[in-house]
């Protein structure tokens, strides 16, 4: 009679735990956040690791180390059961990776980042058949999280080459989501990947389009260095005819669709020659065109050949 009571009693909170659950869903569709963690904190508080999971994601749950674990143990059951959601994978092997919910492991988190992110480290790679684990398109925290992995040597073994492949992976302008570490730590990584280029150091190819593409994604993401070090890899360039026409049909070519970053690149090599045939008016036009965007370096130059036009 106890045990039936009991299992009564279990179930009973296991219903009211989904109830407020779901009402806990409905209160963050309809934009009342304080509301769902509301439901969410009392379902998590009865045991429910998909309200605890919720509630990580919003502010009052994110340093709470008792709904993380709770989280981190659904996330896990959740993996473990579905053998083929990359999105799962990922969001466990991030909780190895950052300690939370969970003690920090560097080998089981990149075990989770690889189990279906990419063909070459795929487990089940034979089984799978979902196609885009195995695109380039993929998460990018995935990318991003390996690519420190393989720099630092963290849970798996240094590898710039490596690094660099997912680095490559990475969209220019994509979202950065806010996951406890520097805002300027991944400017670095790509100014350190752009060295390798520049150098062939670790083994990397020379390839000043590549140094360029990571340099141009570091000003994108606001790093004050980076225009410096793209000025350096032009010049280095400009020493090989045939580099500096690689370099110049690269940058004309991603002109299309980061404007506001190559206009300004493009104008110098116009200005001066480099790559292509000496035009002025193309020139201040790509200039004036990166004025728009503040570019005070683009603002500078336009004015100067502005005057000299005016001067004859």
């Amino acid at each position: 009679m106890n045990k039936i009571k009991n299992d009564a009693a279990v179930n009973g909170k296991k219903d009211r735990a989904i109830e407020l659950f779901e009402q806990g869903k409905k209160f963050l569709y309809a934009g009342n956040e304080t509301g769902a963690i509301r439901c969410f904190r009392k379902a998590a508080d009865m045991g429910s690791g998909e309200a605890a999971n919720e509630l990580c994601k919003c502010s009052a749950g994110k340093k709470d180390n008792k709904y993380q674990k709770l989280a981190f143990k659904y996330q896990l059951e959740l993996a473990l059961t579905k053998p083929y959601d990359p999105g799962i994978f990922i969001e466990v092997g991030k909780r190895y990776y950052y300690g939370k919910g969970v003690k920090r492991d560097y080998k089981k988190a990149f075990y989770w980042l690889t189990r279906c992110g990419d063909c070459d480290t795929c487990a089940d790679r034979n089984d799978c058949t979902r196609s885009d684990l195995c695109d380039n398109h993929g998460p990018y925290d995935q990318y991003r999280i390996l690519a420190q992995m393989y720099e630092h040597g963290y849970g798996v073994a240094k590898d710039w080459s490596k690094a660099a492949d997912q680095l490559e992976k990475l969209e220019p302008d994509a979202e950065i989501e806010s996951s406890g570490e520097s805002s300027d730590e991944l400017p670095q990584m790509f100014i350190a990947i752009a060295r390798l280029h520049m150098t062939g150091g670790h083994g990397l190819l020379i390839s000043y389009e590549r140094a360029f593409d990571r340099l141009s994604s570091a000003e994108f993401l606001g790093n004050k260095y980076a225009r410096g070090l793209i000025q350096q890899v032009i010049r280095m360039a400009v020493k090989e005819k045939k580099k500096i026409i690689q370099l110049f049909n690269y940058i004309d070519q991603d002109y299309a669709d980061r404007s506001e970053i190559d206009a300004y690149y493009l104008g110098v090599l116009y200005e001066n020659g480099w790559g292509t045939k000496r035009n002025i008016k193309k020139a201040m036009e790509l200039y004036a065109e990166a004025a728009k965007n503040d570019d005070e370096d683009a603002k500078r130059r336009l004015q100067k050949l502005q005057g000299k036009c005016q001067n004859g």
